[in-house]
């Protein structure tokens, strides 16, 4: 049984292809759906995470593209009580269409550094966890 869900959809401008930025409505995959504002914020901390991250790979054949080179999936979960925005970066789509995006959250196994996943807490405003997807 296939299970939708509604998801606001916006298009990051890159240089060489358009890839989405999805936000969760509430639903089988998002408890809550982050405001405008935490996302900027998450946009915001996630620039300098991808960076350091980016850093640590050094001379790394795995060295990631820049960040405006990746789509996003945003969603809002629970950690016990702790609201959590979970982010899932994507440098290509893996033949998923936009719409296909917005309703389910893109599901990698390694994949290298074309894909990312991280945990933003909007109230400290800090990733707790952000990693690039290994390579098998």
């Amino acid at each position: 049984m296939t299970v939708w869900a509604r998801a606001h959809v916006a298009v990051a401008e890159t240089q060489s292809q358009r890839l989405p930025i999805i936000t969760f409505e509430v639903g089988p995959f998002a408890q809550w759906k982050p405001n405008p504002e935490q996302i900027r914020e998450a946009e915001i901390a996630l620039r300098i995470v991808f960076d350091e991250a980016a850093i640590k790979l050094g001379g790394s054949p795995l060295k990631p593209k820049d960040l405006s080179s990746y789509g996003r999936q945003y969603f809002g979960k629970m950690k016990d009580t702790l609201r959590i925005i979970e982010v899932i970066g994507f440098c290509r789509t893996l033949d998923e269409s936009h719409a296909q995006l917005s309703q389910t959250p893109l599901v990698v196994l390694d994949g290298g550094t074309c894909f990312f996943r991280g945990e933003y807490d909007p109230e400290k405003k800090v990733f707790n966890s952000f990693y690039f997807h290994g390579d098998a």
